[in-house]
Formats: structure tokens, C-alpha cells, sequence
């Protein structure tokens, strides 16, 4: 009858000591958003997609299917990577698009400003703990000034940054 009690006690105190009042496992990683200042005033809106291909190409998507009946505007980023630096896009590789009134408007890069992307890291993230691919993060800012091609409206996304967390 002893053991038993002390086997309890034992029990009891490593069951105590093992646990934690703030585990780790349970951080949830930061919100994944594209941030500027849209026109002087703050803008952020959602990463929906992200991913690398195996031959570096970048896709980055503020909006998606699930955003398309609620969301005022997206930006849409298609850039190969080719190392940490300064890149300048086109209309091939960059695409801002407003929705009003269910009036689908895509913007062209205004080629009378210094558009920019610079990609300021890129690392692949390893986590033993599964066998899934793993993630590569890519932290970049960025400024961009877009044109509506009927009219002269321009939007512009200055001082902007994004991490994205991007699946292969």
C-alpha cells in the first residue's frame, strides 16, 4: 500500500512539473496581411495565397474566391525570385484591381513612377515536427502608383510591406 502512495505522489509531482502555464505549442503565428498607405491613409488587406513554385516563381493574392462579394480592391504580385534586392515589376507582374458596384476595374503600373518591390528576406522555415513541404517566409516592402486606363484615376500603395508565408 505504500508503493501504491508513493506511486501516486510521484506521479502527481511529475505530472506537475511537466506542465506549463504558457505552452508553446499554442502561439499563433502574426495575422498575414499586405499593409500601405493607400492614397495617404492606411490600407491592409488579407494574404490569401501564397506560394512558390520549384522554379522560384512568386505568387502573392490579397483576395480570392471566398472575398470576391465583399472585397473593394485587391493586389496581385507575380514576381521570380531571383535573390534578395530591388525589383522593378510590370503590368506582367503586378496587378491592382477595384470592385465597385460589382464593376471589375484592373489598374495599370503609372510608367511615370519609380515602382518598386524589394524583397528584403527570404528564408526556408524547418519544422521537424511534420513531413509536409516546408514554408519559405519572404519579407518585402514596396511602393506602387497604378493608373485606371479610362480615366485619371491613380491609386497609390506607398510604404507598403508584407511577410507571406509561402507553400510549395
Amino acid at each position: 500500500m505504500k508503493k501504491l502512495v508513493y506511486l501516486i505522489l510521484l506521479s502527481t509531482a511529475l505530472l506537475s512539473a511537466s506542465c506549463s502555464k504558457k505552452p508553446i505549442c499554442c502561439v499563433l503565428p502574426p495575422p498575414v496581411l499586405v499593409a500601405a498607405q493607400k492614397n495617404g491613409v492606411a490600407w491592409e488587406l488579407p494574404i490569401i495565397k501564397s506560394t512558390r513554385s520549384s522554379t522560384n516563381d512568386i505568387f502573392i493574392s490579397t483576395v480570392g474566391p471566398q472575398l470576391l462579394n465583399t472585397a473593394k480592391d485587391s493586389l496581385s504580385i507575380n514576381l521570380t525570385y531571383t535573390g534578395i534586392g530591388s525589383y522593378t515589376p510590370s503590368n506582367a507582374n503586378v496587378s491592382y484591381t477595384a470592385f465597385t458596384n460589382g464593376v471589375k476595374t484592373t489598374y495599370e503600373l503609372d510608367p511615370s513612377f519609380e515602382n518598386t518591390i524589394n524583397i528584403t528576406s527570404f528564408a526556408v522555415l524547418h519544422n521537424g515536427a511534420t513531413t509536409n513541404p516546408d514554408p519559405t517566409e519572404m519579407t518585402a516592402t514596396f511602393n506602387l502608383r497604378f493608373t485606371n486606363p479610362d480615366h485619371t484615376t491613380t491609386v497609390s500603395l506607398l510604404n507598403g510591406k508584407f511577410t507571406a508565408y509561402l507553400s510549395n
